[in-house]
């Protein structure tokens, strides 16, 4: 098994119910850079930088919410909110990555659910909290405003008791919902001391020139670890939407320095997937091949990337661009295995002058720090 990912947008889908409907990517990126000379004991730099991207498909809206400063990634959460019927749901996934790398288990922070129901004239509150020192649960119930007024709140547990409270011994949720032209499957669980695995499965991925192939995706993270899976099926479906890379000899690597076996006849050396949502172009990239690598990949040490950017005259009519992509190391230590950040932004300040910036961050240095910040222009007559 192998250390890795998640600052990726597909798991933060995985915390909610989805229906078929029509899909919406949306955010926005917030960076503030103050330079202050008169440090000198310290960088003369601070930086705040907060990345908010929501995934909406029909009533259901998924959020990551990632923050950073000039020590490098300080915060992250994953969030839903929707409603199946006369539920209201929401759920709040929070991860500390500054405690995590003191202490591997303290990645996780706290995981809040909550819900509200309407039958007839009584509401129902009940909101579910999991953090690092236990587990309660809390129920609410009021009548509308009436000739009667009545109240009842009830609670189970206590989050300051290091237990797993009224017997409560984890909860498993399963969510099957459409990301761009493919189905996907996942799994999210957790025990009483937190968070345990998320995982997502496609299956019939169909391998280009050989219709009676396809294969299985599996996707399993943990707080440091991450395995991605390939599963060969022999199949006549039709072909999906993700670019495999292959290699027509032998043995199919499943993951960075593992090995599987398929049929004897193809290595597997990677998958891909671009995804264009109203001008915004999801691309994610996982190879584990020889050089040369493919794509955002080609000349890094990275095995895996995933970026989020304005597609081809997509955005703003051409005035404005940006690209936030997301490395990620197999040796790193940080949480979900994210080793490098990279994020640039152009504005066509008129139709002669352009403005440029762009932000890298190195999470494996020491330290992890902003190790890069570049400005530029280009003037045309």
């Amino acid at each position: 098994m192998k250390k890795a990912l998640v600052l990726s947008l597909v798991m933060a889908l995985g915390l909610g119910v989805a229906s078929f409907a029509a899909e919406k990517l949306s955010g926005s990126w917030v960076t503030e850079i103050t330079i202050d000379p008169t440090l000198t004991a310290v960088p003369p730099i601070t930086i705040t930088s907060d990345l908010e991207v929501t995934y909406t498909v029909s009533v259901w809206a998924f959020t990551s919410i990632t923050g950073l400063t000039e020590a490098g990634w300080d915060t992250q959460t994953f969030g839903v909110t929707g409603s199946l019927g006369a539920f209201v749901v929401g759920s709040l996934l929070t991860f500390d990555p500054v405690a995590g790398l003191i202490d591997p288990l303290d990645f996780f922070d706290s995981w809040v659910v909550t819900t509200d129901m309407n039958i007839i004239g009584v509401m129902f509150d009940m909101t579910f909290t999991l953090d690092g020192t236990g587990t309660a649960f809390d129920l609410g119930i009021s009548i509308l405003p009436s000739t009667v007024d009545v109240g009842v709140d009830v609670s189970f547990g206590d989050p300051d008791t290091p237990a797993c409270d009224f017997d409560w011994q984890g909860v498993e949720i399963t969510v099957d919902f459409p990301f761009y032209c493919a189905l996907v499957a996942s799994t999210i669980s957790f025990d009483c001391l937190g968070f345990n695995y998320v995982e997502f499965a496609v299956e019939g991925i169909a391998v280009p020139t050989l219709p009676w192939l396809t294969l299985d995706a599996t996707l399993l993270f943990t707080v440091q670890t991450k395995t991605l899976t390939l599963t060969p099926v022999v199949d006549f479906g039709p072909i999906l939407c993700f670019d495999l890379y292959l290699d027509m000899d032998g043995l199919a690597s499943v993951g960075p320095a593992t090995v599987g076996y398929t049929n004897g006849l193809i290595w597997i050396e990677g998958i891909g997937l671009e995804a264009d949502f109203d001008g915004v172009l999801f691309t994610a990239l996982s190879y584990w091949g020889d050089a040369p690598k493919p794509g955002l990949l080609k000349g890094t040490d990275y095995w895996e990337v995933y970026q989020i950017s304005t597609s081809e005259d997509g955005c703003c009519g051409g005035d404005f661009g940006f690209s936030i992509a997301v490395y990620f190391h197999e040796n790193s230590l940080n949480l979900f295995d994210v080793s490098f950040i990279q994020a640039d932004v152009s504005v066509n300040v008129t139709n002669n002058f352009v403005f440029s910036t762009g932000i890298s961050v190195d999470l494996d240095a020491v330290g992890g720090a902003f190790t890069l910040w570049t400005i530029g222009f280009g003037v045309t007559w």
